[in-house]
């Protein structure tokens, strides 16, 4: 018979090796943050005492104080005879702790190197070809323009725990906000509230327009953001305001939509055979290029885009971070909520910090990733 006092002293154990915070045994897996179920994966693989451990991009969702030590157990790890393959598309990780680097390319091999024969810089070019040209247009911070976002005093409770509390802040024309924290300290529940899919419990946000001027950009996109098992132009007609323009007295215009699809295809660049394909069939660039092309189709004034570029690669997140900008740039604004602390210190004009539910604006000489770590540790008082 199976132990359960047994196998959860043993975890617990293993996550205080870690440097790990374990959820409560009878908690339920889809319930916790993304960040929690990482930790958890890892933990689990660990428990098989492997030779050889595998991870998949595990530290987009660290923070920076633990990120450092996240990386101290992989050269733990090496140093007890383990090899460890970290599949990843952060180049600083790749260089602090790999002692071979291996990149590929659209599928394929491109070349093995070492840090010390390769910065950065090569990396970057033999990932994507070459380095992706600065955006054009760069933002600065607009204080005396029209607010586009105003949040006031938002909370949230979920059986009698608080999981928002006090959320204020606003967003102008031309700006991006950024939000940084570790995933599962609200910002699930902050873009549920704006998508208009959970009731606040407390306060109100406002949209300048009407309900169509916000567009939401969910962190998974394959859960939340598209149906995998509808076609393209299907998942195109989800968002309302699209709908809205292919319909005519109550009937969708099925030749305008997929029409409409075919020119969204080409004009973002996704890689599909055409409108007609699942969403299955499309790689994870590809569908995160299809959401944030149907935010953008639907003209809105605000785009709420959460952890929009995890897991893409160079080239695909310097594209987003492109349309992203020629948006607000062109009057729109955009709330940023990301784990990726250089996302948001090289994107965003105005900065907050979210812990435990709360939230702060981070002044300039907060925006260093050591003191953006504490703040998003909670350690506000530092």
């Amino acid at each position: 018979r199976l132990d359960l006092d047994a196998v959860t002293s043993k975890a617990h154990d293993l996550a205080r090796h870690l440097g790990f915070e374990l959820p409560p045994p009878g908690a339920i897996i889809a319930e916790r943050s993304v960040a929690e179920r990482v930790r958890l994966e890892v933990l689990r693989a660990l428990s098989f005492d492997p030779r050889v451990l595998i991870l998949d991009e595990p530290t987009g969702v660290l923070a920076p104080n633990e990120l450092s030590a996240f990386l101290d157990l992989l050269r733990r790890l090496r140093g007890e005879g383990r090899s460890v393959i970290l599949v990843t598309h952060k180049l600083a990780e790749a260089r602090a702790v790999a002692d071979r680097i291996t990149v590929l390319r659209n599928g394929r091999f491109v070349a093995t190197t070492t840090p010390a024969e390769s910065d950065e810089s090569v990396l970057a070019r033999l990932m994507i070809g070459e380095l992706a040209p600065p955006p054009e247009a760069q933002l600065h911070p607009v204080e005396t323009s029209a607010t586009l976002l105003e949040i006031n005093n938002l909370s949230s409770r979920n059986d009698g725990v608080t999981i928002l509390d006090g959320i204020s802040l606003r967003l102008n024309t031309g700006e991006i906000a950024g939000v940084a924290g570790v995933d599962g300290n609200g910002q699930a529940e902050l873009v549920e509230i704006l998508a208009g899919a959970r009731v606040a419990t407390t306060g109100s946000f406002q949209v300048s327009g009407d309900s169509a001027a916000i567009a939401v950009i969910p962190q998974d996109r394959d859960l939340d953001g598209l149906i995998l098992d509808m076609q393209l132009w299907e998942n195109l007609m989800l968002a309302a305001p699209i709908r809205a323009r292919m319909t005519h007295r109550g009937w969708l215009d099925v030749p305008r939509a997929t029409g409409l699809c075919r020119e969204v295809l080409a004009t973002f660049r996704i890689r599909a055979s055409g409108p007609d394909a699942l969403a299955s069939s499309l790689s994870g660039g590809n569908r995160q290029r299809l959401e944030v092309a149907r935010a953008l189709t639907q003209h809105p004034r605000v785009i709420v885009a959460h952890n929009v570029t995890r897991g893409l690669d160079l080239a695909a997140t310097a594209e987003v971070h492109r349309l992203l900008l020629e948006f607000a740039t062109n009057g729109g604004a955009v709330l940023l909520i990301s784990s990726d602390l250089d996302e948001l210190l090289a994107m965003a004009t105005r900065l907050y910090v979210i812990s435990r539910g709360k939230i702060r604006a981070a002044e300039a000489q907060d925006r260093s990733p050591e003191k953006l770590g504490l703040l998003m540790a909670g350690r506000w008082s530092e």
